[in-house]
């Protein structure tokens, strides 16, 4: 009995064989595909923030620190500035942020369509009620750049935060937002293409190892009549 079943094991052996590494390569692939990924998506954050910090000039930020009032024209024309970098980045928002005391400031942000409709389009010294601990830790940090996970009324992003600081010494953020929806949904299609190539492969390989077996199990036979 016991060599019945160890022989049924040395026969199957190819199967196991063939399944075991078909799952090592499936993980190893997804494991290179999420790093790979990840760094594609922090990249366009990267992007995003830096070309935010470009066009959004030092005395809009200084005079949101001291509440002072600012061009409403001069304003607008900055903010559109900010919802284009954020389109030619495929970033959901980019944004400037102030602290003091212990809340933060919207010195500018940019929109989508979706905030004029439910009413949510940020202003120019809104608070930000949401803002995480990590965020209000990332003003005047060494780090070039800090990322986070944020969830507020705009919804669940992965964010990049890059401290900056004035001429007059105004402390402040460059912020850049990505949807997490964005980054599962693709991880998902990924393992779904993964699983229907392994499938595929499998299809087309288990006649293979069948006929193996076959072969195997006849020149076995073979042995016990001689």
């Amino acid at each position: 009995m016991e060599q019945k079943g160890l022989k049924n094991l040395r026969l199957g052996l190819p199967l196991i064989i063939f399944l075991v590494g078909l799952g090592i390569f499936t993980y190893i692939k997804l494991s290179v595909h999420r790093y790979s990924f990840d760094e594609y998506i922090d990249q366009r954050l990267r992007s995003a923030a830096n070309a935010t910090d470009m066009v959004v000039p030092d005395f809009l930020i200084d005079s949101a620190f001291i509440k002072d009032d600012v061009d409403i024209l001069m304003y607008d024309s900055i903010q559109r500035l900010t919802n284009k970098i954020a389109e030619d980045n495929r970033v959901i928002y980019v944004y400037v942020l102030v602290m003091r005391g212990d809340s933060c400031y919207f010195v500018i942000s940019s929109f989508i369509e979706e905030d004029i409709s439910n009413d949510i389009v940020t202003r120019y010294m809104d608070v930000y009620d949401e803002a995480t601990e990590k965020m209000k830790e990332s003003f005047g940090s060494p780090e070039e750049e800090i990322f986070d996970v944020t969830i507020d009324v705009w919804g669940h992003f992965r964010s990049i935060y890059l401290p900056r600081k004035t001429q007059k010494g105004t402390e402040y953020l460059i912020g850049a937002d990505i949807r997490s929806s964005e980054i599962v949904r693709q991880q998902w299609r990924y393992l779904l293409e993964m699983l229907l190539s392994g499938v595929f492969i499998f299809i087309i390989v288990l006649p293979l190892i069948l006929r193996i077996r076959r072969i195997v199990i006849i020149c076995r036979s073979d042995k016990l009549i001689e």
